[in-house]
């Protein structure tokens, strides 16, 4: 039985509505997950936002007791992009409140590096402002890091 003209056509019309659903189908399927990858970045993104915000809060909070903390971290403001800078230092309450915090307590005279040495030839001992300004250096690296992140 030979099959008609018109059946032909009707079978590759058929078989085309068929193949334009399935390609409707991949389409509406890569749209999905195109949705699904926005949100899981957005929501990595709100996540490091948090964590930086609390490392910064921490920070200000350890400066606010440590006279040399609190040297360090405005050391680390200042290699801070200038529009941050100018942001941080003119418009943030919360750093404001921290500097005034600052200029009512009175400046510990740092001690010398070499205190309680016999030689100052020797190679220094590390001592905690050290320990704490490459801690604060590390943070700013790692914040600076996460905002270069996709």
């Amino acid at each position: 039985m030979s099959e008609t003209v018109e059946s032909k056509q009707q079978r590759l019309d058929k078989l085309k509505a068929q193949q334009r659903a399935l390609l409707e189908r991949a389409k509406a399927v890569e749209q999905r997950i195109r949705r699904a990858e926005s949100a899981e970045k957005s929501k990595r993104r709100k996540q490091d936002d948090r964590t930086k915000l609390l490392v910064g809060v921490a920070l200000l909070e350890a400066a606010q007791k440590n006279t040399h903390l609190r040297t360090m971290l405005r050391e680390a403001i200042r290699v801070l992009k200038p529009a941050d800078r100018t942001f941080l230092t003119e418009q943030s309450a919360l750093w404001a409140e921290f500097e005034a915090q600052g200029k009512e307590e009175k400046p510990v005279p740092p001690q010398p590096r070499f205190s309680g040495m016999e030689n100052p030839n020797d190679r220094p001992v590390r001592t905690s402002q050290d320990e704490i300004a490459d801690h604060v250096t590390r943070a700013v690296q790692r914040i600076n890091s996460m905002d270069k992140k996709p």
